[in-house]
């Protein structure tokens, strides 16, 4: 049997470079192609760097670019075309069609790599949007596309929709129509140029082969690896502690929202859901990036905290302080937050559309989307009965467990093996 080598193109950091990761640790990881990364020569100086770069980027957001666990001779990077690159469009007010030019010039760079090193390899596993990319340089290798978002034919009908009915929510005028044809036009090329598609969720999955017609043959199941304890894959299960504290019924309930504030995660039918929850029963945290109107967040910030985006260790915090954790998007690949949260040893209220591996009714409560009534019987479910706060977490806890960074690499392995 031919040994197995697969070129991994990837642009940024991804799960801290988890699923590279997961690969090296099972001898198939080749080497990782990527755009920029910061070698350990550059962790060890990087103080020296400093100077040179501080004017330009974010030293220390450079540095993060670094899994200590993956030898430097696995990777092979663009860094110096990449920072020329960004350079070239830094002072530039982009739209995101310039963003989407830039970050497929940057994947076509990233392929080029590759050809370069062809003759070494069986396989490449790229994500959404990159295979064509790799296809033109590299003809021969098998190449496994990791479905990471929502199928386009399915995502920009959802976002019109919340863009018309919530239109006093956003901060922006709708933008979707410089970028949907040419998303269209690349999911169609990943259509025709993959070998093999990789799930992430069974609502992946399901949408491959219901939206794009993807033979169920030619699709696996990958979902991602689990934040033990954000990213530290050194962190052991045996090692690991789950967070508990019991509560007594009519205690208030300490809820926890992780991601982009925008209309796609939902954010909008969660705030509705608790402002017709008694105000005096729970305290509800709002933790990152905020993309709605500032007046949305005056009306609501009487009833939520608005954290903004937080760096890992304060975002650990409030997974710790939370009793459950509440993510009711529209669309997704599989969100990591859920893992992160599950890891954590939270119940998840959610929906089928974030792509989670909640099991409705034992690691949390799976709701309808949109429906506002659904979150607010599910919410009151656990203020009225605090010890299913303590069973779905520990269940979700110990369900996360399955998503190891060890056990994604052996399920990557299987999967290879049997094509």
């Amino acid at each position: 049997m031919q040994h197995i080598n697969i070129a991994f193109h990837q642009s940024g950091s991804r799960l801290n470079y988890a699923i590279p990761l997961a690969l090296h640790q099972q001898d198939l990881l080749y080497k990782l192609f990527t755009d920029f990364y910061a070698f350990s020569w550059m962790i060890k100086g990087g103080k020296h760097i400093e100077p040179i770069i501080n004017p330009y980027f974010s030293v220390n957001d450079l540095l993060k670019r670094h899994q200590k666990q993956l030898p430097d001779e696995k990777i092979c990077s663009l860094n110096l075309q990449w920072l020329l690159l960004n350079l070239r469009t830094r002072n530039r007010n982009l739209q995101y069609k310039d963003i989407y030019f830039l970050n497929q010039e940057i994947s076509i760079r990233i392929a080029q790599l590759i050809k370069s090193q062809k003759k070494h390899i069986s396989h490449v596993y790229c994500y959404t949007w990159n295979s064509s990319n790799c296809r033109q340089y590299v003809k021969n290798a098998l190449i496994f596309t990791d479905q990471i978002q929502s199928i386009i034919k399915s995502f920009i009908p959802m976002l019109e929709r919340e863009l018309e009915e919530h239109s006093d929510w956003v901060k922006e005028k709708n933008m979707l129509s410089e970028v949907s044809e040419l998303w269209t036009a690349k999911e169609k090329e990943d259509i025709e140029t993959s070998d093999y598609f990789l799930a992430p969720s069974e609502f992946i999955k399901a949408s491959l082969i219901n939206d794009l017609s993807i033979d169920p043959k030619k699709i696996y199941l990958n979902p991602y690896p689990a934040p033990l304890w954000l990213y530290d894959y050194e962190t052991s299960l045996n090692n690991s502690v789950r967070l508990s504290s019991k509560k007594e019924k009519g205690e208030e309930l300490k809820i926890v929202f992780v991601g982009t504030v925008e209309l796609r995660k939902g954010i909008q039918y969660l705030l509705k859901a608790l402002r017709k929850i008694n105000p005096d029963k729970f305290h509800a945290r709002i933790v990152g990036s905020i993309q709605i109107h500032e007046n949305k967040i005056k009306e609501y910030s009487d009833i939520c905290t608005f954290m903004g985006q937080l760096n890992k260790q304060e975002l650990t915090k409030q997974y710790e302080w939370a009793d459950v954790f509440v993510f009711p998007s529209l669309s997704e690949g599989s969100a990591g937050v859920i893992y992160e949260a599950m890891a954590f040893g939270l119940p998840i209220i959610t929906t089928k559309s974030s792509g989670s591996w909640v099991r409705d009714g034992i690691d949390g409560i799976i709701v309808q989307e949109r429906n506002i009534e659904h979150l607010i019987e599910a919410l009151l479910q656990y203020i009225e009965k605090p010890d299913l706060l303590e069973s779905h977490g520990e269940n979700a806890w110990n369900n996360v467990k399955s998503f190891s960074i060890e056990q994604t690499g052996i399920r990557l392995q299987n999967i290879f093996n049997t094509i």
